[in-house]
């Protein structure tokens, strides 16, 4: 018994995706699911079981709040089959509505109470009153990724779209996939159901695959992103710091949290991979985009398609905005600029704060991750119907058109400017750093990173590796995607599975080394947490 003890406590510091230990009992755990579990068909039992496992010992006691959400939305989906037998529109809409509205109040009261607390105590202080104080409550792991899920499950099913087990077994086997729970990616159930009750024989190249992506996703976390936050941080956190080392790091950001989340977003893939389970693409080559609109199509691609399908499309399918919409063309012409798109910018800012709130319940976030992307991509429309005779005239579209790249920086810096937002205190201390940024330098920038533990050495590692990433990311665009979040990312991998075994095996060497070698470890060998684990 006290064995037993001890491995759960020891299991629960290191029962992570980033521990070397959770692989080390991963191994058995596939030998059983590839051989015992295969011949009874109960893979889907023993993921289940790894899932509960995984999730309570990262998440604690509060994780036990999760069943609460979990239990209601299985409820009324089994309410909605009786209501959609007898024909009970009203009753379908209604307890949709209850759904929805019962998910978000949780989420928010676990994860953003603190956002309303904080306006109430504004208005009390100004009123001469005493106010309530920050609250944070224990929350759930994962909830922000469980909650959608979860309103994405019911709404599907009260559509038509799909439908959803009669099994509360296979319900929670699917909302706490233990790949899928920290960070995403926010996998629908008809996007797994048919993988993840299937039953799988072992295949080699898949393993092989996954076992790929799972070393590319700790390369770009230990050798790149954990050197990226050294440079980060000191451009942040350091007072007094000005001029370019702050514009530098406030650049730096945006990278820094692209190669921890993808990192992340690889690792996870190639643990569904390792499973026969594919996961829906979350990263697909962000900053080779040449909009705002499109990079937040491949960046973070299953929350802006979740806020397109059950946020943006059923606000402009409504009654009341399709008259509102009817009445802008009646008044000013169908082909009005300002009448077709009027409509759709209301609906874009509900999903921009909406965005930004989920990301965290601060300004800084609705701002950073949010509302500054609605204003830049509305305002581009606007100047681009405006000027557009002008764009033609100085020949601004043909250039951008001639030379790609152009349009690439300027997407890159645009969207690295607002989220650098989102690793700020608070929102106004966000503009504190950019005025710092344009204030006159006090130290050298070599000099600013000096008292760091960067060094040269580490400057030099970190842009070969980026460069890996940059070629390797090239290929993949001009190999024609993915450019879609249903799309698996594997042109390269292919590709390099067709030369002979010395090649494939000396670059996946030299990647394993370049790791182990230059990885930047916590205790015990293990990566550092990620930007976003257990949001």
């Amino acid at each position: 018994m006290q064995f037993f003890l001890d491995v759960l406590s020891f299991l629960a510091g290191n029962f992570h995706i980033r521990s070397a230990a959770f692989y080390v009992f991963l191994l058995p755990v596939l030998l059983v699911y590839f051989t015992l579990a295969k011949k009874f068909a109960f893979q889907w039992v023993v993921l289940l079981g790894v899932s509960l496992l995984f999730y309570f010992l990262n998440g604690g006691v509060s994780s036990l709040w999760i069943f609460v959400p979990v239990a209601v939305t299985y409820v009324s989906l089994c309410a909605l089959g009786a209501l959609g037998r007898r024909g009970a529109k009203r009753g379908v809409s209604a307890l949709s509505a209850f759904v929805v509205v019962f998910n978000v109040v949780f989420l928010v009261a676990f994860k953003e109470l603190s956002f309303f607390t904080g306006i109430f105590d504004f208005f009390a202080h100004r009123a001469g009153m005493g106010g309530i104080g920050e609250v944070h409550l224990p929350s759930p792991l994962g909830l922000s990724y469980i909650s959608l899920m979860l309103i994405s499950s019911f709404l599907d099913c009260a559509w038509g779209i799909s439908t959803f087990p009669k099994n509360p077994l296979r319900f929670l086997a699917w909302v706490i996939f233990f790949p899928i729970t920290t960070s995403g990616p926010i996998a629908r159930y008809s996007q797994m159901e048919s993988n993840l009750f299937a039953v799988h024989s072992f295949d080699f190249p898949s393993f092989l695959f996954g076992a790929q992506r799972i070393l590319w996703g700790f390369m770009k976390k230990l050798v790149i992103a954990d050197r990226l936050a050294v440079l980060v941080a000191v451009s942040y956190d350091t007072p007094g710091l000005t001029g370019l080392p702050v514009l530098f790091g406030l650049f730096l950001f945006a990278f820094q949290l692209y190669f921890d989340f993808s990192a992340y977003m690889d690792i996870v893939a190639g643990l569904g991979e390792c499973v026969g389970i594919p996961l829906p693409e979350n990263f697909m080559q962000p900053f080779f985009s040449e909009s705002l609109s499109e990079i937040w199509r491949r960046w973070h691609a299953t929350l802006g398609n979740w806020a397109r399908d059950y946020i943006l499309f059923p606000f402009l399918k409504s009654g009341r905005v399709q008259a509102f919409s009817a009445r802008l063309k009646s008044r000013w012409g169908k082909k009005n600029f300002w009448a077709r798109n009027v409509p759709t910018w209301c609906g874009m800012f509900i999903v921009w704060f909406s965005m930004g709130f989920w990301h965290g319940g601060s300004w800084n976030y609705i701002c950073g991750s949010g509302l500054f992307f609605f204003a830049l991509i509305t305002l581009g429309q606007i100047f681009d119907h405006v000027l557009g005779g002008l764009s033609f005239a100085c020949g601004v579209r043909d250039a951008l058109g001639k030379y790609q790249w152009l349009s690439r920086v300027r997407t890159t810096l645009l969207f690295a400017a607002s989220i650098s937002f989102d690793r700020a205190p608070s929102l106004l201390a966000g503009f504190s750093l950019w005025a710092r940024a344009f204030s006159p330098s006090g130290a050298s920038f070599f000099r600013a990173f000096g008292g760091s533990s960067f060094c040269a050495g580490d400057f030099w590692v970190a842009a070969f590796f980026m460069l890996l990433v940059f070629f390797v990311e090239r290929f993949e665009v001009l190999s024609g995607g993915p450019i879609d979040s249903r799309q698996r990312s594997s042109a390269f991998r292919a590709a390099l599975s067709r030369r002979n075994i010395a090649v494939r095996m000396a670059f996946f060497l030299a990647l394993f080394v370049g790791v182990a070698v230059f990885g930047m470890y916590g205790p015990d060998f293990d990566a550092g947490g990620f930007i976003y684990g257990g949001f």
